[in-house]
């Protein structure tokens, strides 16, 4: 279908002496578009990560969330009840959000900016010297100030910024309410050529084209968002739509010489238009029918990639679909595309619901599908993707808990070839993100092993003790072993450590809840061992009565799962043999048997009587030949003295 022509962009009367003139010299190293549908829980902008033109830094965003930094304290491995019930994020704005930059191999990373009331994502400069955002601050005497910030000279000794535009905010504005477009349209920024950015304007809400050298508004986008400015400045592509949330949108390409505008319906309501390399087209997610090759069921849906020719405005499709056709039982979350400045590679990530999460990698030159993954596990989505000229993929994992805003999911650097997961961790808060994340994702897989396809999302036994995997649920060769082991893999990564080859003195530099993540993490990957390690290494006077006792049972089955098959069923045997006393000293009962030396009197009551059932399960693995020291028989013989076992003692 040929777009229509119209006069729909406002532009100033400079945009029309000048965009003629202005340089056509900008050639793309990286294009990105992400695309959402908001026919649901949408995956929208608003935590977009970006690589710098020659692909050695990455640069984004990241918001924290409250019940992830309160979840992940002393104890929290202990109370799996916690993370099966997670707490929503804040819905209030604003919210604590850092800007960073971090070097391609993780190893630097710069934090170019904080704020405590609005941050929008990050956007290099076409020449990778500097990176502009806008924030919101305060004012002494009340009033707020938007600035648009433009960061150069990043060092460890700090960096140079200057404000490049100032918005006084009238006294009673008030920030867009979280799942509103005009949110959206405050976090977008995209720096052209030659001083040209889009910004959301925080007044009228909508996009606005900036010249930074004149200090003029050029044009104005009344009723859009997703800007994107062309190569050489002679257009800005972006979307419109009236209402929101929206089915679909217009694609429109406004011409800045002369305003005329051209545009094009049915498109994703979240898509992104990316200009080719060369200029001669655009790329962008779209409602189309399904091919006429393929039979599909009545009522089904096809989003795909549009690829649209500048000259005639038509959309082009590929000869084999990219994406595949949401069923009418079926629900499109969100659709998420990057593709490389060669268009050799276009990488994508539908989120649909009901069906397995994986991330597909498209060869356009060949219109063939070379490989599909799972970002994290079956039913982990990635989000935000963006790859870099050597063919490294950034991404957000997750769903966001604000429909709105994908910048407090945990962002990671994934190598397509080997489906290798970097976690990215610039700072403590960052790293309480990933724990919770990971540690909610080995929860659904550990108690959902049986389940195929996408795991349900909150199934707990109420006996269970800790979130580290039980007897019953470690067993290698299935493929809930490999969905969990590759989970630990990343969360070791995450702490610093190296999951192939582990350093146990790494522990100590890691915080008491931050070690509990390393023995999780560890037993995931059926390292039991260093998980012993990583539990002994936690302080002892640290836990209350119920989570010492959890500890102990976790003691047992970390000790039964490494071998040590004598260690685990003393503690289980002195175990259950103390129903009514606190937790001390283990020590022989003078029979043979073992008993723990009560501290002081105390009664567990519900607790014990709900975990003892547990605990007989998990004795009924244990080996019981000539050598079982369950019935006192074996070559373990208690002696007149405590015997010393790694276990914690409990303060009276």
């Amino acid at each position: 279908m040929r777009g229509r022509t119209e006069p729909v962009a406002r532009l100033a009367p400079p945009a029309r002496r000048q965009a003629g003139r202005i340089a056509k010299s900008l050639r793309l190293l990286v294009l990105g578009l992400a695309v959402h549908s908001l026919c649901g829980p949408a995956l929208v902008q608003g935590g977009e990560l970006r690589w710098s033109p020659d692909g050695k830094w990455l640069a984004f965003g990241q918001n924290h969330s409250t019940p992830a930094e309160s979840r992940i304290r002393s104890g929290w491995l202990f109370r799996p009840e916690v993370f099966a019930s997670p707490g929503e994020r804040s819905a209030k704005f604003p919210e604590s959000a850092k800007i960073w930059i971090v070097r391609e191999d993780t190893a630097i990373r710069h934090e170019i900016d904080r704020s405590e009331i609005f941050l929008s994502d990050p956007c290099w400069s076409p020449d990778g010297r500097s990176i502009i955002y806008s924030r919101i601050d305060r004012q002494p005497d009340g009033p707020l100030v938007w600035n648009l910030v433009e960061v150069d000279e990043v060092s460890r000794g700090g960096h140079k910024s200057r404000i490049l535009r100032r918005i006084e905010l009238p006294r009673d504005w008030k920030p867009p309410a979280l799942g509103e477009k005009a949110l959206i349209v405050l976090r977008q920024i995209h720096v052209g050529s030659a001083g040209l950015i889009v910004h959301g304007d925080p007044v009228h809400f909508e996009p606005v084209l900036f010249d930074s050298t004149s200090q003029e508004v050029r044009a104005r986008f009344p009723k859009g968002y997703n800007a994107r400015v062309g190569l050489g400045g002679e257009y800005v592509a972006w979307l419109r739509c009236d209402d929101w949330p929206a089915h679909d949108a217009e694609l429109v390409l406004t011409d800045l010489a002369d305003g005329q505008s051209k545009s094009l319906k049915n498109m994703l309501p979240d898509a992104v238009p990316v200009f080719s390399a060369d200029g001669r087209y655009l790329y962008v997610g779209r409602h189309q029918k399904p091919p006429q090759a393929f039979s599909v069921a009545p009522g089904s849906s096809w989003p795909d990639i549009a690829k649209v020719d500048l000259q005639t405005f038509k959309p082009e499709r590929y000869s084999r679909p990219i994406a595949t056709p949401v069923l009418p039982s079926e629900k499109l979350v969100g659709l998420s595309i990057t593709l490389d400045a060669d268009e050799e590679t276009l990488i994508c990530a539908p989120s649909i619901l009901n069906r397995p999460a994986e991330i597909s990698w498209f060869q356009p030159r060949t219109a063939a599908t070379y490989k599909r993954f799972p970002p994290l596990d079956v039913v982990t989505d990635a989000t935000d993707l963006a790859i870099s000229p050597d063919q490294r993929l950034a991404l957000r994992l997750g769903t966001p808990r604000s429909p709105m805003d994908t910048s407090g999911l945990p962002a990671a650097i994934c190598d397509p070839r080997t489906e290798s997961l970097q976690p990215l961790v610039p700072d403590a808060a960052t790293l309480n993100t990933w724990i919770d994340f990971l540690a909610q994702a080995a929860l659904r897989n550990l108690t959902d092993a049986a389940a195929p396809e996408k795991l349900s999302a909150n199934p707990l036994e109420s006996s269970r003790m800790s979130l580290l995997p039980t007897l019953d649920e470690a067993k290698p060769d299935t493929p809930a072993a490999a969905r969990t082991k590759r989970i630990g893999n990343t969360g070791l990564v995450s702490l610093g450590i190296d999951p192939k080859k582990p350093d146990l003195n790494d522990l100590d530099r890691l915080t008491p809840a931050h070690r509990e993540a390393a023995c999780l993490f560890f037993a995931l990957t059926r390292q039991y061992d260093a998980a012993l390690a990583a539990l002994g290494s936690l302080p002892s006077d640290a836990f209350d009565e119920e989570t010492a006792f959890r500890r102990f049972a976790v003691l047992a089955d970390l000790n039964v799962a490494a071998g040590k098959i004598h260690e685990g069923a003393l503690i289980l045997e002195a175990l259950k043999a103390g129903e009514t006393r606190n937790l001390g000293e283990l020590a022989p009962d003078g029979m043979g048997g073992w008993v723990m030396n009560a501290n002081r009197e105390t009664a567990h009551g519900a607790f014990l009587s709900r975990i003892e059932r547990k605990l007989a399960e998990t004795s009924k693995n244990f080996d019981r030949q000539d050598n079982d020291p369950m019935s006192g028989q074996g070559d373990l013989k208690p002696a007149g003295d405590p015997i010393v076992v790694p276990l914690p003692a409990v303060a009276p």
